[in-house]
């Protein structure tokens, strides 16, 4: 058994069985509640004093820390124009991604809102997120040109049920560019053709002819 440290702090616990003289890889999965520098050590004991392996590690978050909470927001497609995200389409799904990044399970609420023309809607989830879990809820939308939505996660406090802002993002939606309506320029005629694909310029017996793709009953 092994045991990594960080910053001095047991996280996790590897169960591994090496060989002699043979290497084994073991992947461990750590999640951090701050940026800045972090040391992270492994041990073959579990109070951490014979160190085996030793790094130190710069982390940068993906978002803020709220309540012990990481929240993301995933649009696919977006394009970036003049400092601000545009969106070429009437239709699109967004992902809400909450991750509890303590040892201790999250309860609370968490709002997953979009909001356009003075209004607000979405979705409040009351429950528990784990410790070191995640939580994703996927929300589609169908959506106008010009319209302009601001897709925004909150999270609750558990102890004061304070609505805490964690992240936004501001999409506007355009018309796509490069695309024309495709159109049948086919020029009519009267040009007959019979069943055997002859060209027949004054049919003049009875029977099934083709003109203009469709078909004609002469009597």
């Amino acid at each position: 058994m092994l045991y990594v440290f960080v910053d001095s702090e047991k996280k996790s616990n590897v169960s591994v069985a090496i060989a002699a003289g043979d290497t084994e890889q073991a992947e461990i999965s750590l999640a951090f509640t701050s940026e800045g520098s972090h040391v992270i050590k492994v041990t073959t004991d579990s109070n951490g004093s014979n160190v085996i392996a030793e790094k130190t590690v710069t982390v940068k978050m993906a978002g803020n820390v709220v309540n012990g909470l990481i929240a993301d927001i995933k649009i696919d497609g977006l394009e970036e124009e003049n400092g601000e995200y545009v969106y070429h389409g009437t239709e699109l799904s967004i992902v809400y991604t909450f991750t509890n990044v303590t040892d201790e399970d999250y309860n609370g609420k968490l709002q997953m809102l979009y909001s356009y023309n003075g209004r607000t809607e979405g979705v409040e989830r009351t429950g528990t997120i784990g410790a070191r879990q995640t939580y994703s809820y996927t929300k589609r939308l169908g959506v106008y040109y010009g319209l302009t939505v601001t897709f925004q996660s909150n999270s609750f406090d558990p102890n004061t049920s304070e609505c805490k802002f964690m992240k936004s993002v501001t999409v506007r939606f355009v018309e796509p560019t490069g695309i024309k309506e495709v159109k049948n320029k086919a020029n009519h005629s009267d040009i007959y053709y019979n069943l055997k694909g002859m060209r027949i310029d004054y049919p003049t017996n009875p029977g099934l002819y083709i003109r203009n793709g469709k078909k004609i009953i002469l009597k």
